[in-house]
Parts: structure tokens; C-alpha cells; sequence
């Protein structure tokens, strides 16, 4: 529940705040208006995603509630969530004996109403505490509700027991189809990596968008990737194309100036796989020797129809040169229109 007068200043900015918060875990954030009761003195926020980026993403939207009140990190600040009350009755547990050892892991203090929010249907749970507690307890109420409605054992609104996400041991079951046609340049990162290139509210990711025109949209990997890896999608015309992949390669570059891994991944269709190879791996190491890059390994197996390539950025321009050199390669393979080379597109990756 976020305080009426709170929720303008989350939408302020062309919803900046959302964006980022959507851009760093890969979660869904909406306000849900249909069902709020007139009298209602509060906004319902809802997250839909993966439990661990469920978890984050509240405690991400937590934090920047606490900016908004300028409130110092050591306070302890008050939320409120919301449950089906037949889940808050399975939270408790017998003697209220897992709410109370929620409580003791997490730090937090976590209290269940008795009563349903009058017109809504939903049992408040109040959680008291330091910004990492309530993450703590957030997560740890979700893994109570995800395992309690996969079991059967609570059923909201009377009906067969559903919640918003099924963890199938940490993987998102429903993933977003992957592009595999080229015309998409498909990144695959780590979360730390991802969180790098989004920035603080998503300003660096924003800008990266503004500046280049290109369309970048970050997703999670979903299964069969692990569950810390995201995709990032960038689309447009070639040289904005080109660009955005610079600009990206330059924040990860940073981090690797400060000891981060100097590696990422491009994902390509692995029906282009053997193209891009060529007899004897002749064209990977064509390109890696027309761009300088120093690593640039297709991997096995495939995963959704793809391909990983492993590829260096410890030299920027060359790192987007072969990107360049290796969709050209795809396009030949799949007897597709290329796309103009970033050589001929102008593209600067400063």
C-alpha cells in the first residue's frame, strides 16, 4: 500500500521511478485502481514477477519512498503489504510460530491484521524496520505464499489456489520469446552487470535511450538461463543500433576498469550458428581478426533456439566491431537483409 500522497511523487518524472525499478529486476509494477475502495486512503502497488525479483523490487520501491520522506537510513520505516486472508492465515502458522520465526530471521517487526480491509477482500501485513529487514521479510512472506499456493493450501478469493508466480524452482516459466531473426541484437548479462547499465533509477539506461534513439528493453533470461541473468534487446536502424551497443560496452567497461569481469555474452540464433562458425571456425577468427577483438567463442548447447558468443570488451571499439562483423556473418547464414555495417553507419561508440 503506498500513501496517496506518495503516489504522484512516484509518477512524477515520466514515471522514472517505476522504470527503474522495472528496468533493475525485470518486474511488472502497476497501480491497481479497479479494486482500491473508495475509501481507501491509499494507493495499491502491485509487483508481478519472479519471488526473488518480487522481493527486490518492493524493497527497491520501499527505498525510494524513504528518499521521497528524506528519511536517514539508520530509522526504521513502517510498510504495509497486502494478502489473500486465507494466505495470512497459513503466515501465521500453528501458534503463530512462522510469523514469529520470520521475524526473528528477517529483524523486522511483522504484524497480520485480524481483520480484511473493508470493500477489499486483503489482509494487511504492517512490517516495521531497516530497509534490508524488510527486504528480508518481504521475501520470506512471498516464499511462505508461493510454497503455501503451489501446495493447495490456501485458496484466494475461493477458488483454486493460484498466486501471481510459479516459482518452478527459481525459473520463470513464461519468459518473453526470444527475437531470432537478427534483426534484434540480444545481450545476455548477469543482474550485477544489467544493474550497471540500467544506473541509479534508471538514468543511465534512459540515457543511453535518449541519446541513440535506439529501442533497448531489458527482460529477464528466464529458463533454461540462470536465474541472475538478464537479456538485453536493442533494436532500431543500424547506426543507432551500433551506438546504443557502444555506449552499452562503455558502462560495462567502467566496471571492468574497476575489476569486474571483462566478458559478456551475445546471444545468436543457432540455426546461424554454423554459419557464423564457418569450416574449421574460419569465420570467428576472421572476425577476431578484422576487429582486434581478443575473445570472441561460440558456445554450446543451445538454449531457446540460441547460441551464446562469448566476447571481451577490454577494447571497446573492437568489442562493437565484432558484434558488427558477427551479425553481418548471421544475416549471411539466414539469407536476410544485413544490416548496414557499423563501419559504413557512422556510429560512434563515445
Amino acid at each position: 500500500l503506498v500513501p496517496e500522497p506518495l503516489r504522484g511523487y512516484v509518477e512524477d518524472n515520466d514515471q522514472e521511478i517505476w522504470y527503474w525499478i522495472e528496468d533493475s529486476t525485470g518486474v511488472r509494477l502497476g497501480f491497481d485502481d479497479d479494486q482500491a475502495p473508495e475509501d481507501l486512503a491509499d494507493s495499491i502497488a502491485t509487483i508481478e514477477g519472479e519471488g526473488e525479483a518480487r522481493a527486490e523490487a518492493a524493497s527497491l520501491l520501499f527505498e525510494a519512498l524513504r528518499e521521497i520522506l528524506d528519511t536517514p537510513p539508520e530509522e526504521r520505516s513502517v510498510f504495509v503489504i497486502i494478502v489473500p486472508p486465507g494466505a495470512a492465515e497459513n503466515m501465521l502458522g500453528p501458534g503463530e510460530a512462522m510469523i514469529a520465526k520470520l521475524t526473528r530471521s528477517s529483524g523486522a517487526d511483522i504484524q497480520v491484521a485480524s481483520d480484511d480491509v473493508v470493500g477489499l477482500g486483503m489482509r494487511p501485513v504492517t512490517i516495521q524496520g531497516l530497509i534490508s529487514e524488510v527486504r528480508a521479510a518481504v521475501a520470506g512472506i512471498l516464499s511462505i505464499l508461493d510454497t503455501e499456493a503451489q501446495e493447495g493450501s490456501w485458496r484466494p478469493g475461493g477458488s483454486a489456489a493460484t498466486t501471481t508466480n510459479n516459482n518452478n524452482h527459481g525459473k520463470q516459466q513464461d519468459s518473453a520469446p526470444l527475437d531470432t531473426s537478427g534483426e534484434s541484437i540480444l545481450l545476455l548479462v548477469t543482474s550485477d552487470q544489467a544493474g550497471y547499465v540500467v544506473g541509479k533509477r534508471g538514468s543511465v539506461l534512459n540515457r543511453i535511450r535518449g541519446d541513440t534513439g535506439a529501442d533497448i528493453k531489458l527482460t529477464e533470461a528466464g529458463s533454461p538461463f540462470a536465474d541472475n541473468e538478464r537479456i538485453f534487446s536493442i533494436r532500431g536502424a543500424s547506426q543507432r543500433k551500433w551506438e546504443a551497443i557502444g555506449k552499452i560496452f562503455r558502462e560495462l567497461h567502467r566496471k571492468f576498469l574497476e575489476g569486474a569481469d571483462p566478458a559478456t555474452t551475445v546471444l545468436i540464433p543457432s540455426r546461424a550458428a554454423g554459419g557464423v562458425i564457418g569450416r574449421g571456425g574460419e569465420n570467428v577468427k576472421d572476425i577476431r581478426a578484422k576487429s582486434g577483438v581478443a575473445v570472441l567463442k561460440v558456445e554450446k548447447p543451445d538454449e531457446r533456439d540460441m547460441r551464446r558468443v562469448k566476447l571481451s570488451i577490454d577494447n571497446v571499439e573492437a568489442a562493437v566491431e565484432a558484434v558488427s562483423l558477427l551479425y553481418e556473418s548471421i544475416h549471411l547464414a539466414l539469407g536476410t537483409a544485413p544490416q548496414t555495417p557499423r563501419s559504413e553507419a557512422g556510429a560512434s561508440v563515445v
